[in-house]
């Protein structure tokens, strides 16, 4: 899929991929980044229907064994 970078107004990135997302995110798009203020958006925007957070820790194999 290819976007249309033209844009009516100016914006910086962070509202762009924002505008782009949209409420729903119909498209599915992934947004891989390191800005907190545009995960924390984005997480805000998706608390409904949210993708699994990959913050948590994993268990290790010694912890999920049943004993």
């Amino acid at each position: 899929m290819v976007l249309d970078a033209t844009m009516k107004k100016e914006m910086s990135a962070e509202a762009c991929i924002i505008d782009v997302i949209g409420e729903s995110n119909p498209e599915h798009f992934f947004v891989a980044t390191q800005d907190t203020n545009l995960r924390k958006q984005l997480q805000q925007k998706k608390d409904g229907d949210a993708a699994p957070k990959r913050s948590r820790k994993a268990k290790t194999p010694t912890e999920t064994t049943v004993q």
